[in-house]
């Protein structure tokens, strides 16, 4: 089998979805470049051309070849990597995958899939973002050897976890107040800099602007983060977790319950405001370091601080033995 491309969508897909989410900022800055002829604002306009160009060359550097039992997979667009997977041997070279499809994608009928490899230096995965239904079931029946599980599911053995769930007036409460809300508005105040007249907030049109630029964001941000949680959904098989997010993009991940060597606990600003942590899987081969591969997936993104440790107990009984002995120790060393 020669080395095969995505559907020749990847383009229509990656394009669409890059001036939905950045054409308001992209396309005025046509108009600003001559305007402002400055040199941040080029480098700005430089710096979204560039995005465009990556997308375009991208294609041409991501493919996969099924030979027997060996998938190969080439991707980079200046270091290319070439990697064969052996299906047998799966088990120690994957960490996970999983299969989605975003508005985008579900626009133009194709499906994508992420590939994540244990022992990675980095994050990201082997993506695939526009895949034909034949393409996806090729790739699906190769990667069937690491996660079997999908039969579980089908058969409707998987049980909700409902803590994983989260109410309408928590997404409501952290939204408003999110990092990334703060962030966006810290860089508005400083727009004042750039443009004198937004400084007269007694004059009507610039009054007018601020309310558009706050509250529009303040909208966006809420939605974002209903997207993000209205759906989200932990169930569990015998052997596995499986994280759904089923509202603009259809995503089943499953993830082994062997594959987790940790977990990472946070509780940004918004969520300490409201007694609230998110648990994610640290995914990584047990044989090696864990510091070298952290495939980050959420399982509990709003879960209240007071079910912390139930839900230790429960779901991951040896992390929680170790979390119990860190705290001992961290409070002995205080008290020392």
């Amino acid at each position: 089998m020669k080395a095969r491309h995505q559907s020749v969508k990847y383009f229509a897909v990656k394009y669409t979805e890059f001036f939905v989410r950045n054409g308001l900022i992209y396309l005025p800055l046509l108009v600003l470049i001559f305007i402002f002829p400055n040199f941040w604002t080029l480098l700005l306009f430089l710096g979204y051309t560039g995005s465009l160009i990556a997308i375009f060359l991208r294609y041409f550097a991501t493919t996969y070849r099924i030979e027997a039992d060996t998938l190969t997979l080439t991707t980079g667009i200046i270091a290319k990597t070439t990697l064969d997977l052996k299906q047998t041997e799966l088990s120690h070279t994957l960490s996970n995958f999983r299969v989605e499809q975003t508005i985008y994608q579900k626009l133009f009928r194709t499906q994508g899939i992420q590939i994540y490899l244990n022992n990675s230096t980095t994050e990201e995965a082997i993506e695939f973002f526009a895949l034909t239904p034949e393409q996806l079931a090729q790739l699906q029946e190769f990667l069937a050897a690491f996660q079997p599980a999908a039969k579980i599911v089908a058969e409707n053995k998987a049980r909700l976890i409902e803590k994983s769930q989260v109410d309408f007036l928590t997404i409501v409460k952290t939204g408003l107040i999110s990092t990334r809300y703060l962030a966006y508005l810290a860089l508005v105040f400083q727009l004042k800099e750039q443009f004198p007249r937004l400084k007269l907030f007694f004059d009507p049109t610039a009054l007018w602007f601020w309310v558009v630029l706050v509250s529009g964001a303040l909208l966006f941000n809420l939605a974002h983060h209903y997207i993000s949680f209205a759906k989200f959904s932990l169930w569990e098989t015998e052997q596995n977790f499986i994280v759904k997010n089923h509202f603009f993009t259809a995503d089943q991940n499953t993830i082994p319950k062997t594959a987790i060597v940790g977990l990472e606990l946070t509780s940004e600003f918004n969520r300490r405001l409201f007694k609230l942590t998110c648990i994610t899987a640290i995914l990584a081969n047990s044989d090696a370091d864990q510091d070298e591969n952290r495939s980050k997936n959420f399982l509990f993104p709003l879960l209240p601080t007071h079910d912390l440790l139930p839900t230790l107990a429960r779901y991951f009984p040896q992390i929680r033995a170790n979390f119990l002995s860190f705290q001992a120790t961290a409070l002995s060393c205080a008290i020392g």
